[in-house]
């Protein structure tokens, strides 16, 4: 398949990951209803997927952004947010199952968070960003022959 960072570039490769992960969280719902079915493997493949694409997408599109001497930094503050995230969920998502006796109100608030994301998400990439100057003399050194 190649790397698809590199031919259809990272904002493209990271929307589709993202798409596989609300997706894998649809069908994550509709295995709940149907669990004797294929669905909770379509959610399993679907999830790898996302997540496994999505593991490279951050730090590229963090180096192109604050590339340099401090990326290391910045990288690890915005990495440990976004755990920060990940564990503040999980945990709501108990808090919601304890009341409500199912992970269904959980799974749709994350849909929904995760469309709401989307449109920031989209008014971001039209605000238009510059990367750091010195990654474009980074790239200008490596294609060198």
């Amino acid at each position: 398949m190649g790397n698809p960072l590199g031919s259809i570039g990272r904002e493209t490769t990271g929307t589709l990951a993202f798409g596989c992960v609300l997706a894998s969280i649809g069908m994550l719902v509709l295995a709940g209803r149907h669990p004797a079915s294929s669905l909770p493997f379509v959610y399993a493949v679907l999830i790898a997927f996302g997540y496994g694409v999505l593991s490279p997408v951050f730090p590229a599109v963090a180096s192109d952004l604050f590339a340099g001497p401090g990326f290391s930094t910045i990288y690890g503050a915005l990495y440990g947010v976004i755990c920060l995230g990940l564990a503040a969920g999980a945990w709501s998502a108990r808090k919601i199952f304890d009341v409500t006796g199912s992970y269904g109100v959980a799974l749709w608030i994350g849909v929904e968070w995760r469309r709401s994301r989307r449109l920031s998400s989209g008014s971001w990439r039209r605000a238009g960003r510059t990367p750091h100057p010195s990654l474009n003399d980074q790239r200008r050194v490596r294609s060198r022959p």
